[in-house]
């Protein structure tokens, strides 16, 4: 069916296109198709049916299409009005919104552009954000009420996603009639970069905004980014590792945090010590690492072992590893990591998509993981409650209709 897909993109001259596919004597057959091949839709349980396709009567419909190298742009949150936007993998976001600008009008620094429920940043390159043709983005260009915290008030601002972070601060000192050197917008203990824009923070980091000048403080370097994260020195490194969990989504247990010590030596942060008894003090210069993990993978009944896994690699990567090693010419697309094995009853989900870091999934060293068809129909326990207070343990496939 896949050379069938391929065929019909051919003719259209088109990137990615949902097609629909009805034979005489069977049920349609709904998938979606890229230059890469079927990428949604049609698994390997429907080759029966498909083979029928070429000794009976076929129609196909075209539900969408979109042109090659474009991705589709929603406009509005009624999503029934969108634009087609070319792009390539080197891309930074600034770029791909000035692409945007020149097909809907709408200025750069006014978009608030959002991909896989996470707000993109501009010096993000598009094939780091896991972006690539055929795929959804979503415009957001309304106005935000902020809620801020100020030493002795609570101040309500109306922000523009053209605003700077420094911009806001400012207006809202003026409008509490306090002067605004040495304070900083933080949301629960994170300060926002005074040069970013209002439109490359999403709602969920907004939520708690306090304006004050910075007590005790330290400065995390990340591999990707430096941060400063408002703390005491009587919290505990596992409660500074939690909050950059909330900051930046690396599980605890991911996270190595290392600092200069007064030996000038690099050395661990030990969790069970406050900050104070690891000799951290303000404005001290702390380096966040990820931990590596030995893995054991089932993939087509075989156990592969791959050692000194970094963290911080996406599912997606994950997968093309495993495949590599198994000597696989598959792409993947129709294949899924589960925890544990594909067995009834004996695995859980694990993450829901291609683009999450394996720190933000709570890997851990000697994980079993098995990689496994999509449409693999496995059998689980769910327990209910019903009115009577009582609890039932049915067993079910994930398959199965609600």
């Amino acid at each position: 069916m896949n050379d069938v897909a391929q065929c019909i993109l051919s003719y259209l001259g088109a990137g990615m296109a949902k097609l629909s596919f009805v034979a005489e004597f069977g049920k349609a057959e709904e998938f979606v198709v890229n230059q890469k091949g079927i990428i949604k839709g049609c698994s390997l349980v429907h080759a029966e049916t498909i083979t029928g396709f070429f000794s009976s009567r076929l129609s196909c419909s075209i539900q969408e299409s979109i042109y090659k190298d474009c991705v589709i742009v929603w406009l509005n949150k009624a999503q029934n009005k969108y634009i087609e936007v070319s792009f390539t993998s080197q891309y930074s976001i600034q770029e791909l919104k000035w692409n945007i600008s020149q097909k809907s009008q709408i200025l750069p620094e006014k978009q608030k552009l959002v991909f896989n429920m996470k707000v993109l940043q501009n010096k993000q390159k598009v094939e780091e954000c896991g972006i690539y043709e055929g795929c959804e983005l979503y415009l957001q260009i309304e106005s935000r009420t902020l809620n801020i915290d100020m030493p002795n008030e609570t101040v309500r601002l109306i922000g523009q996603n053209n605003e700077k972070i420094s911009d806001i601060c400012e207006r809202a000192c003026m409008k509490a009639q306090i002067e605004s050197d040495g304070l900083f917008i933080h949301n629960g203990g994170f300060q926002l970069d005074e040069n970013k824009l209002l439109s490359e923070y999403g709602d969920d980091q907004l939520d708690s905004l306090t304006i004050q000048a910075p007590t005790m403080f330290v400065e995390l370097q990340t591999p990707e980014v430096k941060i400063k994260i408002l703390i005491n020195e009587e919290d505990s490194v596992f409660q500074l590792k939690d909050q950059i969990y909330k900051l930046i989504g690396v599980v605890p247990g991911c996270q190595i945090i290392k600092h200069k010590d007064e030996n000038g030596d690099i050395v661990d942060l030990q969790n069970e010590m406050t900050l104070e008894e690891n000799m951290v003090s303000r404005g001290d210069i702390l380096t966040l690492n990820y931990i590596t993990v030995d893995l054991r993978v089932i993939f087509n009944e075989v156990a592969y072992v791959l050692t000194g896994v970094d963290s911080s690699l996406t599912l997606n990567q994950l997968k093309k590893m495993i495949l590599l090693k198994a000597d696989s010419s598959d792409y993947g697309n129709n294949l899924e990591l589960i925890e544990g094995l594909a067995a009834p009853n004996s695995w859980h989900y694990f993450g829901n998509d291609d683009q999450d870091h394996l720190y933000s999934l709570n890997i851990r060293d000697q994980m079993c993981l098995s990689l496994i068809d999509k449409s693999l129909d496995l059998t689980f326990k769910l327990q209910v409650r019903t009115p009577s207070q009582n609890l039932i343990v049915l067993s079910v496939n994930r398959q199965m209709e609600s």
